[in-house]
């Protein structure tokens, strides 16, 4: 399933909104709350559940947990509108850390990671460390809230 474009918009919409919130590891955000209150307020966030929540608001739900995430997307090349980017550890490869592809034209991507939630070039996200390095591209299967 594929998003449609006024999907796409609100996640974009979303993305300019929360950068800039503080990043926690295990922060849990309501996605009853607009993220304009999340940010006045300034709630942490972390990587997997900055993508939850900004799928939730435009109504799909997905998992919470990096490797969730991972599990639940279909492996692919080619950046998508929504595609989630994921990076592991170098050591024992396991899945630790997610983005959300907001902007495939220009290849942008959100993270939340220390300090704060951002927005940066897939290239920068993609980039090796010392301790992870880039494990993939998928989109998510993708599954409505029930009303």
């Amino acid at each position: 399933m594929s998003l449609e474009l006024y999907e796409i918009r609100e996640l974009q919409r979303i993305a300019t909104v929360l950068v800039g919130l503080p990043y926690k590891y295990g922060a849990e955000l309501n996605p009853e709350v607009p993220p304009e209150r999340l940010r006045s307020l300034s709630i942490p966030t972390d990587c997997s559940e900055l993508v939850e929540y900004m799928y939730r608001r435009i109504g799909y739900i997905i998992p919470d947990g990096s490797a969730n995430q991972y599990r639940v997307c279909v492996p692919g090349s080619v950046q998508r509108h929504g595609s989630l980017v994921f990076r592991r550890n170098s050591s024992d490869k396991k899945i630790c850390h997610v983005g959300m592809v907001i902007d495939a034209v220009e290849n942008m991507v959100i993270e939340a990671t220390p300090p704060a939630v951002r927005i940066v070039s897939f290239d920068i996200f993609a980039r090796s460390s010392k301790v992870t390095e880039f494990a993939g591209i998928g989109y998510p299967e993708l599954k409505r809230i029930p009303v």
